[in-house]
């Protein structure tokens, strides 16, 4: 039996694809050539989910004891961006059971959508690598509009394009970012517990909670 959603929008780390390691690898690259330690993984998992100028700043206190100056920060998002260019997402990012999951909503006639705080042409580099994009009516990034996540602007604005009510939709994601964006666009959301946000405001309380893909499905159809 199909659930009552009309549309399903997605967080992008942490939720679909595993992109620490290529994160940790890009900023690592980075961190060296300011003479910085790199960073350990899970360091890498802490930083993300507030976009790269949060990124970056996180790394930059993990890393050393002066932080990085607010005039350095565009050369530094530019020097990152280029560097992750040249890493090329693989497969094995993709996780478990997701592929099958996006399958089996695009082909039901779901209107599908990522809401992301990454930039959006990462974004969509990383989702056409992945053999991903097309599953995808709308993709919006951290620098898509002037606000990002947990603003409800970009679930707001992703449902207007794809013309569906806020009745009609629901988020899939891992962080507060994602709960507090879509409950502040009237939404309903399912956090899939795998992510990279295991810090979680005591006022702030998901619709549901996946521990697997599979139990998505579940959720979807309890909403």
């Amino acid at each position: 039996m199909p659930h009552r959603f009309k549309a399903i929008l997605f967080d992008l780390d942490g939720t679909i694809i595993d992109s620490a390691p290529d994160l940790c690898a890009t900023m690592n690259i980075l961190l060296g050539q300011e003479n910085r330690r790199p960073i350990k993984l899970d360091e890498m998992k802490s930083c993300t989910g507030d976009g790269l100028k949060v990124m970056l700043e996180k790394a930059w206190r993990l890393t050393g004891e002066l932080p990085l100056p607010p005039d350095a920060l565009p050369a530094m998002t530019a020097r990152f961006l280029k560097i992750y260019e040249g890493i090329v997402a693989m497969p094995e990012c993709i996780y478990p059971g997701m592929l099958d999951f996006l399958k089996t909503e695009f082909a039901n006639g779901t209107k599908l959508g990522v809401v992301t705080n990454k930039h959006e042409a990462a974004a969509r580099r990383i989702l056409t690598q992945l053999n991903l994009a097309a599953f995808f009516h709308i993709i919006i990034g951290g620098d898509t509009l002037r606000e990002r996540k947990p603003h409800p602007m970009p679930i707001l604005h992703a449902l207007h394009e794809l013309n569906i009510a806020n009745d009609d939709a629901v988020m899939i994601g891992d962080s507060p970012n994602d709960a507090l964006s879509a409950h502040e666009a009237g939404i309903p959301s399912v956090i899939l517990s795998y992510g990279y946000s295991h810090d979680w405001p005591a006022h702030l309380k998901p619709n549901a909670i996946a521990n697997h893909v599979d139990d998505c499905r579940v959720a979807l159809h309890i909403l």
